[in-house]
């Protein structure tokens, strides 16, 4: 009987260890946190997801969102690998999408994550995501540890805000810039920080609007520990290890947003193959036009 009891135990840490590690649920190979390229099984309802509406892969809608949200849907017209690909969408006058959460139980060696995903944001659809009136337009785009506050967040920017303490651009601690749509990870907590003014040593930021039609490959590393983190995009490096004020923390799950202002003209934008892992992951395939189907 004691045989077969500690037969049990290893079979059972076995399997709790290997849900523990990896958690993908997609055709790439290797040993992930998260691996998503909306490919396999079918979603839960038409369209998918919808406020209020049922997990699938692990994701979970939001319960609620600022209208507009009927729209998103898995697409399989455009997208980076595959077949399919999630497509957000944020309607006329409204502020966001259906916010999709993906939780995993901090781990302690989960303090070092690496995300990687691959971004397409129509030229029809980038001025009303981006154009907000008086502030400069932004996109909260992926939320890490939290469901929907942006703690620890990667935005899309039009522009830093100096009259928001952003930094002006003449003393080192920011810059405007007016015409480029950059990714810009952020903390909120304990007082709002930009680290895309360290990219200013490293180059002009990276402008979304002149890859319109196209995907964009994002790589963002978040050191826990030592509060540190770096972003590279289209395989450049953009920031390099930027000290970010934030309570050292354990990777507990991500979710991707539409979340802007209530800005006029529907909005689409795609993303796919999503994956974090404890190592660097490296991009899927290449960089570029791809997997677009002309009705």
């Amino acid at each position: 009987m004691r045989r077969y009891i500690f037969i049990l135990i290893a079979l059972l840490t076995f399997l709790f260890s290997g849900i523990r590690t990896s958690y993908a649920t997609c055709s790439e190979s290797g040993t992930f946190i998260i691996c998503e390229d909306w490919d396999s099984d079918t979603p839960p309802s038409d369209p998918w997801p919808t406020e209020g509406g049922e997990s699938w892969h692990g994701w979970t809608p939001q319960d609620s969102c600022d209208g507009g949200c009927l729209d998103s849907d898995v697409s399989e017209s455009i997208y980076n690998s595959g077949n399919r690909s999630m497509q957000f969408y944020r309607g006329d006058g409204y502020k966001s999408t259906v916010d999709m959460f993906y939780y995993t139980v901090p781990q302690p060696y989960k303090t070092k994550v690496y995300i990687r995903f691959y971004i397409y944001v129509p030229s029809s659809s980038m001025s009303n995501l981006m154009e907000s009136p008086g502030v400069g337009g932004f996109v909260h785009l992926a939320f890490v540890t939290t469901f929907s506050s942006a703690q620890i967040c990667l935005d899309l920017r039009n522009r830093t805000q100096s009259y928001l303490g952003y930094g002006n651009g003449e003393d080192g601690s920011g810059y405007e810039w007016f015409d480029h749509i950059m990714f810009a990870p952020h903390t909120y907590t304990p007082g709002e920080l930009w680290v895309v003014e360290n990219i200013e040593a490293l180059g002009q930021p990276f402008d979304l609007a002149d890859h319109a039609d196209e995907w964009v490959l994002v790589e963002w590393m978040i050191d826990f520990t030592n509060k540190l983190t770096s972003l590279w995009v289209n395989e450049t490096q953009q920031i390099d290890e930027y000290t970010f004020q934030w309570p050292a923390s354990s990777f507990s799950g991500m979710s991707f947003s539409g979340f802007t202002l209530y800005t006029s003209g529907d909005a689409y934008f795609y993303i796919d193959d999503i994956a974090v892992a404890e190592d660097y992951i490296g991009p899927r395939g290449p960089i570029g036009i791809k997997g677009i189907t002309i009705d």
